[in-house]
């Protein structure tokens, strides 16, 4: 059952949201604001432009500046009445009623309770001048932390929205926004508001603010603060403390924080793009990446380090005692007493691995760093193989980036492991003659007949003398018979062979007689690193491998130093450029050649006809460069790696194929798509270096999907019955019988009733949704066909390149709206059909909200026709993508001026 205050905190979130997106105040909103087009970077300095940029701290990655222009002022205007019909239509109460049919039932009078409270909370809100003036929108991601107890840290991201308002009205928006948060605290505190907020004033300097703790109440949680506060006339709403508090000081002209505005990176990225007194983005990948990979290596580490164990870790009843009023006096931090207490602990347990270890605490947190590193070595060694409480003890604080202390943590480590070796057998059968012969020779042991015992064993060896069992037994008689030699070469010969048995070999009484030669400790310690190795107690080599993996990924991505953007308005016209820049020396990372060696484009309008609707046009990865670094990747991961390579291998042997030859080899540069208006059809182009290869490839492939998969399926439908509709799965092509298509082939996909058609022609490999759409595209290409630049349209409102370029995109948006009306007018007609179709009295009415509010978006999204087209071009020079965007809406209506007389 959906309570009151759930209802109302439901219909909050989801009607302002709706308000605030709607408005248009997000700098990510959909109207392109995020983006824009000027000319050099030394405006940044100008406070009157972007000023935020003095109070953002440096160490964000992401930071989206914006003012409001009289150039983009329709924009505006254009989704303002969207925002009107989102609430004129009451959408927020229709999402609200419809979450409540899913959780229970609502009275008339919840809603109509809750529709006004939402109404008079929106009202205390000027949403129209919150931000009028400047927004920018910050984020950076925080050190890990413990979210919940005993589970693993998450990195948790500080996000501040910044707000400047005209006139005085940060003060009354900041009162409407401090009652909203208090509405929310109320829900979450079940009526006590108090419970769940802070609030923090100083009026003489213009400051204020109210945090609502959203998991106060939750038993182990950390604080996670949704605060709104005001400085002056600046409004700030912020998720999570750290971020906030560095801006705030920053706009008081405090903290010791340096500015992105300060920031020689930040500068140099907007030094090649115009100037924009609009709107400016900067996503630093940089400082991104570091915070990830500090966070994924942690929990890497956490996986692949061992569970603490602790040996040797009992003490006397003294020792106890004097252990116990030790760690009192550490926690209230009499350190030289507890120093003194531990040190007479130790005179009574020199053993103890728990008295060797605080002995190492004590003393460094007593400033004896030699002494507490060599106590640390003797804990360690003496038993205490804990390597998280080391890792994580803030006692050792000062001794971190000594090497005597990171030997200790690894020895501790390794000794871990050690300890928590499984045993495993493999190499064995319990099946046949050699295990037949082993039981009778256990039955003779266990009638105390040595002599007997041996020679069953014997038997056994001669028939299965492999078999790591029957080695380790043929060992055990030798010792209990006094054959010490014997013993422990056939020992060694079942460790090596498969007996990896650490904690039974020392436990075994039947070794007895040979457990103080040196040759059984080498034996042992040899059937340890053997268990470690086959059950991934060392760290688990899938882990290793894929962190060995993440970290190549981390590397790659790091090849991006950052992406920055600027926007201005130009008529009906919303234009962005942005630049994304590789860090330096990027040539010499791996993934380069991947992602830059392949040579720009010069030409997009080949294959595109007249009545192109949309086309993208773009230079590929180059595939054979992507895997040979994926094939370098899994060798320098060590063994698991080339496990998997094995595998892949493997498969490619029982598939009859060879990724690299048969279609990496004859893959091209370049992939274009192409839509066509009025039916037409679309078109997916790859280019191809080898025609022949390719076509003989594709007939491959075309025999194994027609014939092996068809055999595959047969003999799962015949070894289970019940799989019998897989046969509805296959594939079946047939030639596309056109007299332009020679050599193409329709395939068929079951249950789709028109098929596709491919083929490969003029240097390409075709794939159409009819044949008519492919032929277009050749025609257009050999000149027999009008083609896009006879587009008056697409060549007034695309970018076209003026010379190689890496990447040309168009499409039309016209009546966007309509096509989204249309689509969810579909699927409200067929959940209407469904609520009359399901009688469940449960589901009948969620499938009934579900429709009515389907039915009311309808008009709505119909308001968003005022888009016309959207372009982008880009070009690479070796260093830096630019890419230029622009977003055509259709140009408001002019209003004409009445003179009055």
């Amino acid at each position: 059952m959906m309570t009151r205050g759930s209802l109302m905190l439901v219909l909050l979130f989801s009607v302002s949201g709706i308000a605030l997106i709607a408005e248009g105040l997000s700098p990510l909103s959909s109207d392109g604001r995020a983006d824009g087009l000027g000319r050099d970077i030394t405006p940044l300095d100008d406070a009157d432009r972007f000023p935020f940029a003095g109070a953002v701290p440096e160490d964000v990655f992401l930071y989206i500046a914006e003012r409001p222009s009289a150039e983009r002022e329709f924009v505006r205007q254009y989704w303002a009445e969207i925002h009107d019909a989102v609430i004129s239509g009451g959408l927020g109460v229709e999402i609200a009623e419809t979450l409540g049919a899913l959780f229970g039932d609502l009275s008339p009078d919840d809603l109509a309770q809750s529709r006004g409270k939402i109404e008079a909370l929106l009202s205390g809100v000027d949403w129209n001048k919150l931000g009028d003036v400047e927004s920018a929108f910050i984020e950076r991601f925080n050190p890990p932390a413990d979210v919940f107890a005993s589970k693993t840290p998450v990195m948790m991201p500080d996000m501040v929205l910044l707000l400047r308002g005209s006139g005085d009205s940060s003060s009354n928006n900041f009162r409407g926004l401090r009652k909203i948060l208090f509405t929310v605290a109320g829900i979450i505190g079940e009526g006590d508001p108090n419970s769940a907020v802070q609030e923090m004033s100083a009026p003489d300097d213009g400051f204020e603010s109210v945090s609502l703790d959203l998991l106060a109440g939750v038993n182990g949680a950390p604080r996670l603060a949704v605060t709104v506060a005001r400085r002056g006339p600046v409004v700030a709403i912020a998720l999570g403390d750290g971020l906030l508090g560095d801006v705030l000081s920053l706009l008081a002209g405090g903290g010791t924080k340096k500015t992105l505005m300060g920031n020689s990176r930040f500068r140099s990225a907007f030094s090649d793009l115009p100037l924009s007194s609009e709107s400016i983005t900067y996503f630093d990948m940089q400082g991104l990446l570091k915070p990830l990979d500090r966070h994924i290596s942690g929990l890497f580490d956490t996986v692949t380090t061992p569970e603490d164990a602790y040996q040797s870790s009992k003490m006397s009843a003294e020792g106890q005692d004097l252990n116990e009023k030790a760690m009192v006096a550490y926690q209230q931090e009499e350190y030289p007493r507890a120093l003194e207490l531990i040190e007479r602990a130790y005179e009574t347990d020199p053993e103890s691995s728990i008295v060797l270890y605080n002995l190492a605490c004590f003393n460094a947190l007593n400033g004896n760093k030699e002494k507490a590193l060599d106590w640390l070595t003797k804990a360690v060694e003496g038993g205490f193989y804990a390597p998280r409480k080391i890792a994580g003890d803030s006692d050792f604080t000062s001794l971190r980036d000594e090497p005597a202390y990171q030997t200790a943590l690894r020895r501790s480590a390794e000794l871990a492991r050690e300890s928590q070796a499984r045993d495993v057998v493999i190499h064995s059968n319990k099946t046949g003659e050699g295990y037949r012969l082993a039981q009778e020779a256990s039955r003779c042991y266990q009638d105390g007949d040595l002599e007997l015992a041996l020679k069953s064993i014997e038997q056994a060896r001669a028939v299965a003398p492999e078999d790591s069992r029957v080695l380790y037994d043929y060992s055990c008689y030798h010792s209990l018979l006094g054959h010490r030699e014997l013993a422990l070469d056939s020992l060694a010969k079942a460790v090596s062979g498969g007996f990896y048995c650490p904690e039974h070999i020392s436990e075994d009484s039947d070794l007895d007689n040979i457990r103080k030669d040196p040759r059984f400790r080498v034996i042992l310690a040899d059937a340890r690193r053997r268990s470690i190795s086959e059950t991934g107690s060392n760290g688990d080599g899938k882990a290793q491998l894929v962190q060995y993996i993440f970290n190549r990924a981390m590397s790659s991505a790091g090849i991006v130093d950052y992406t920055a953007t600027v926007g201005h308005t130009s008529g009906a016209s919303v234009w962005t450029d942005s630049v994304t820049s590789l860090v330096p020396g990027a040539e010499k990372n791996p993934i380069y050649k991947v992602i830059a060696s392949t040579p720009q484009l010069a030409r997009f309008d080949r294959f595109l006809p007249a009545e192109t609707e949309a086309f993208s046009v773009t230079g590929m990865i180059d595939t054979k460069e992507l895997f040979l670094f994926i094939g370098e990747t899994l060798r320098s991961a060590g063994p698991a790696g080339e496990e998997v390579l094995e595998v892949l291998a493997q498969a490619q042997e029982q598939l009859g194929t060879n990724l690299k030859a048969d279609s990496l080899d004859w893959i091209g540069d370049g992939f274009s798509e192409v839509t066509m208006r009025e039916g037409g059809g679309s078109v997916w182009l790859v280019a191809v270096a080898d025609e022949d290869a390719a076509r003989a490839q594709i007939a491959a492939t075309e025999t194994f999907l027609s014939e092996k998969i068809p055999m595959l399926l047969s003999q799962i439908a015949s070894e289970n019955p019940m799989l019998g509709g897989l046969f509805a799965l296959g594939i079946r092509f047939s030639p596309a019988n056109h007299e332009q298509l020679e050599g193409f082939q329709n395939v068929h996909f079951a249950m789709i009733p028109t098929p596709l058609v491919f083929g490969i022609a003029e240097d390409h490999l075709f794939f159409g949704s009819s044949a008519e759409a492919i032929v277009t595209c050749l025609e257009t290409a050999r000149g027999e066909h009008p083609g896009i630049r006879e587009n008056a349209t697409i060549m007034k409102e695309a970018i076209l390149p003026d010379g190689p370029f890496t990447g040309v995109t168009f499409t039309d948006r016209r009546g966007l709206g309509d096509q989204m009306a249309a689509g969810i007018g579909m699927v409200s007609m067929m959940s209407g059909m469904m609520s009359s179709m399901i009688p469940d009295p449960k589901v009948q009415p969620v499938m009934t909200k579900l429709s009515t509010l389907l039915s009311k978006i309808v008009p709505v999204v119909q308001k968003i026709n005022f888009f016309r087209s959207e372009a982008s071009r880009t070009t690479f020079d070796g260093r830096r993508w630019h890419t230029r965007k622009v977003m055509n809406y259709v140009p408001p209506k002019k209003t004409e001026k009445v003179e009055e007389y």
